[in-house]
């Protein structure tokens, strides 16, 4: 990243991931995860998404919000390294956004975390991902209430995100995750 801007300074980070480490309870982490399966199993293979994108196209207002839910939930992504390294214990950096190529990107500086053990730092670079899951249990409980299709396009948005995030070959959260899986 050459052109990036620091949104959140470390101390600022510290502050902000204070609240949210404690997502990372294994009495919070468990449900959320069965929940997420639920939902993923709900919308990809019961109800599908067809009305979603009927839906969505025939009301831009939806479609306009399943996309600032999709690029805040980026952000929200990062929040989540730099909470699972504030609960492993290590010092989250700062955090910011910036353009990858032609793309923007957000950023959490979690060198830190390479203090913690091999299950720390796994924590941490599943962390995004983990808040990429509450961000589509969120998004569910929204559709229950509201029974707007379109908003299911948001749980299908989270989930191109995490297989994106999943790939080995760029300096991705599948990079960092299979460097600390195997050790390398």
């Amino acid at each position: 990243l050459r052109l990036r801007v620091v949104i959140s300074d470390p101390a600022v980070t510290r502050r902000l991931t204070a609240p949210f480490a404690r997502l990372f309870s294994p009495y919070l982490v468990v449900p959320a995860l069965v929940a997420f399966v639920g939902v993923c199993w709900l919308v990809l293979a019961e109800k599908g998404l067809a009305s979603a994108t009927h839906q969505a196209f025939f009301q831009p207002g939806l479609l306009l919000a399943v996309f600032v839910v999709t690029v805040l939930s980026a952000g929200f992504h990062e929040l989540g390294h730099a909470a699972a390294c504030r609960y492993g214990g290590a010092t989250p950096g700062a955090m910011g956004a910036g353009l990858y190529l032609v793309w923007p990107a957000f950023y959490t500086d979690v060198d830190d975390s390479y203090r913690l053990s091999r299950w720390g730092r796994l924590r941490v670079d599943l962390g995004g991902l983990y808040f990429n899951v509450l961000v589509a249990d969120l998004v569910f409980l929204a559709w229950l209430g509201t029974r707007q299709d379109a908003l299911l396009l948001g749980v299908a948005t989270q989930l191109l995100q995490m297989l994106k995030q999943l790939g080995p070959f760029v300096r991705a959260d599948g990079y960092h995750l299979l460097a600390d899986l195997t050790g390398v």
